[in-house]
């Protein structure tokens, strides 16, 4: 009887904890996937109580038939209390868009919500008794080490999800250790970060492309080719730099709209596109003005890109407003120095050969000569 009493108080403890944990989870901003957790952690807890409870009536009950018709009706109350407390966790997994699934110590999954059916494609039959692991292509997951950490995502580790057909998708993970039956098992909640990783790849490109022309920004530009300054210098390879500028891009705005004016930036920039390696960093500085770097190349080879450049905007023709409308360009040219620490130094040699190519009527590619810099109070020629 002092037994049954205990598991009693025992009972009505968990219960205080789900009423508990709900208030908390009311008036505060607690998190709804942490809340979930614990309230899963309690509800396993319960059914362990429950199981135990049917155990110790078993062992300390005296085999009186009066007793032994109460121990049947107590193992029938057991029997519907564990299989009630089993719906409560199903019932409670199933209105998560998550994965939720469960794995025993040989890492085979034992209990999942119908969330995973839709998530990798499986079938009931198929997923029961599969290992984790078969889930995901990463061979060198470690469980107890995802466990330690509070949350992986958007801010944390990303792992590659294996669905049925083959196909991988982003996703991440929270896995809590459990011991059920003297046991251990891991509760693992997936998440597919499909969309969270297309949302960050999307604002990434909205920071560091340019809305027009879909070159590089300036901001991001500056990021990479301090990069390429550093990797120059450290090595000791050349880095030269291409600053080209639309001649007389105002008249064509004036003359043709602002329209015309966005038909020509973008044809110069489908020029360098197709004109350039893939080594090198397009990017458009402002303006008509597009910046050209080129890793591991003189001044001479950086200067015969930028005629072949002039050259083909010369030739081209476009059409704006039924109208066919040539333009041409000018260039300046520049390459890194050992004195060179700053890409700001780079951009403004290059700014002092483009000034020299305006000065001479533009349509003409000029390249800075350091050795002159002195003599010529920094012009280049």
């Amino acid at each position: 009887m002092q037994n049954a009493i205990h598991n009693n108080i025992a009972e009505l403890i968990i219960f205080a904890a789900f009423e508990v944990l709900f208030l908390f989870s009311l008036l505060t901003d607690f998190s709804p996937m942490m809340t979930w957790i614990i309230a899963s952690v309690l509800i396993i807890i319960l059914i362990i109580h429950s199981a135990n409870k049917g155990k110790s009536l078993h062992s300390f009950m005296e085999k009186t038939e009066q007793e032994k018709e109460w121990e049947k009706k107590s193992k029938k109350e057991f029997q519907e209390k564990l299989t009630e407390n089993k719906k409560i966790l199903q019932a409670f997994s199933n209105s998560f868009p998550e994965t939720i699934l469960m794995a025993d110590s040989g890492e085979k999954i034992f209990f999942w919500n119908p969330s995973l059916y839709k998530m990798f494609g499986y079938s009931e039959a198929e997923i029961m008794g599969k290992s984790v692991r078969e889930l995901f292509s990463s061979e060198n997951i470690s469980w107890r080490e995802i466990s330690k950490k509070e949350r992986s995502g958007p801010d944390g580790d990303i792992y590659k999800a294996l669905r049925k057909d083959g196909s991988e998708f982003p996703a991440s993970l929270i896995v809590t250790p459990l011991f059920l039956y003297a046991q251990q098992c891991y509760f693992i909640c997936v998440k597919d970060q499909t969309f969270q990783k297309q949302r960050d790849e999307k604002l990434s490109r909205l920071y560091s492309t340019d809305p027009l022309t879909g070159l590089y920004n300036r901001i991001h530009f500056f990021t990479l080719a301090t990069g390429e300054l550093e990797r120059a210098r450290r090595y000791g390879h050349p880095l030269s730099l291409i600053i080209t500028d639309i001649d007389g891009l105002k008249i064509i705005n004036k003359t043709y709209g602002s329209a015309g004016g966005d038909s020509v930036l973008k044809t110069l920039t489908e020029i360098v596109r197709t004109s350039v390696r893939n080594v090198d960093i397009p990017a458009r500085l402002g303006g008509g003005e597009i910046a050209l770097l080129l890793p591991n190349t003189d001044a001479e080879k950086a200067r015969v890109t930028a005629e072949r450049l002039r050259e083909s905007v010369e030739n081209t023709i476009i059409p704006v407003n039924d109208v066919s409308v040539s333009f041409t360009i000018s260039a300046g040219v520049a390459r890194s120095r050992q004195n060179t620490f700053h890409m700001d130094t780079l951009l403004k040699d290059a700014d002092t050969a483009l000034f020299l190519a305006k000065e001479k009527g533009g349509n003409c590619v000029e390249t800075c000569i350091y050795e002159k810099i002195q003599k010529n109070k920094g012009g280049c020629e």
